[in-house]
């Protein structure tokens, strides 16, 4: 009980679901992302969801108790990301539960920025870090020797 609800509620979710940056509820961005959302596996939804919210799982409660990082209750926001290039990724602001979404040419396309994003959010920046302690310096920095060109 104390990590949340085990199952996504995706009416709740969309119907907790504000927009911003001039986005609405009757955009084509807004409908293509909930049509991609639907098309997810329960999954695919906790992989998102955590993605734009640094969680798994929605709180007990539902989606309109969702907290962001300094406790306060943010509800899971769409933004238009108008100022970035068409079809790119989409970013998130997880402290305040937001995903800013570029235009994008077909849902296709959004679906396929969504995949990426997602895939590459699956990586921690822990990982990163582990897999340069791999890497041994070259030369002898300690020493003020730069590496070799």
């Amino acid at each position: 009980m104390l990590a949340g609800e085990p199952h996504i509620d995706l009416a709740d979710w969309r119907r907790h679901c504000i927009t911003a940056g001039g986005l609405s509820r009757r955009s084509r961005r807004f409908r293509w992302f909930w049509r991609v959302v639907r098309s997810y596996s329960q999954q695919e939804r906790q992989q998102l969801l955590q993605f734009v919210t640094g969680s798994r799982q929605p709180p007990v409660g539902g989606f309109a108790q969702l907290q962001g990082f300094n406790g306060g209750v943010h509800k899971f926001t769409l933004c238009a990301a108008s100022h970035e290039p068409k079809d790119s990724l989409p970013r998130v602001h997880a402290c305040i539960c937001t995903l800013d979404l570029p235009e994008y040419s077909s849902c296709g396309a959004m679906r396929r920025a969504l995949h990426i994003a997602l895939s590459m959010g699956a990586v921690g920046f822990d990982d990163a870090a582990v897999a340069g302690d791999d890497e041994a310096p070259s030369g002898d920095e300690s020493a003020g020797t730069p590496p070799p060109d």
